[in-house]
């Protein structure tokens, strides 16, 4: 074998490596293409809000109060829909990539009936005929991926937004 065949055979094996990872990557990137999420940050007995982006970039909130509602002894929920831009979207769908829901176990935070739960997040996600649900309460001490909770913290912003 001679030092020039040596070398074209590492050239093919660097291009068919680059040529699945470029593939892979193309494919990753679909598997969005169809998808629900929806978010829900409730509060017990204070406050409800809730998050659904769908594919085709609509969405819909509602928040509840449970608090002042109760006060009032009145039901005056609040909702609103409309259709993100298009940084919005990506925004989402590249956060939803990052995070690896599907990865994540079910709950988070719960495993301790004395510890106290001020705020619950529940995420669910549908996508390629599957759905995955992740509860986590506020006050876990949980090291989560950081697409996750910059997820998290998105959707609360924009929800507080609209």
């Amino acid at each position: 074998m001679t030092c020039n065949t040596t070398f074209e055979m590492r050239r093919y094996f660097i291009l068919i490596c680059l040529v699945v990872l470029c593939l892979s990557a193309c494919t990753q990137r679909n598997d969005l293409e169809n998808f629900t999420y929806k978010f829900s940050m409730e509060s017990p007995a204070n406050f409800k809000a809730e998050f659904q982006l769908n594919t085709d970039s609509t969405y819909k909130v509602s928040l509840i109060n449970f608090f002042f509602d109760n006060f009032e002894r009145t039901k005056k929920p609040e909702y609103k829909d409309g259709k993100l831009t298009k940084e919005e979207y990506d925004t989402f769908k590249n956060l939803l990539l990052g995070s690896k829901l599907e990865t994540m176990k079910d709950s988070y935070g719960f495993d301790n009936p004395t510890k106290e739960q001020n705020i619950v997040y529940i995420i669910e996600f549908h996508h390629s005929g599957k759905t995955k649900y992740v509860s986590v309460n506020g006050n876990t001490n949980h090291d989560f991926p950081k697409d996750f909770l910059q997820l998290i913290e998105y959707t609360a912003q924009f929800i507080n937004r609209e």
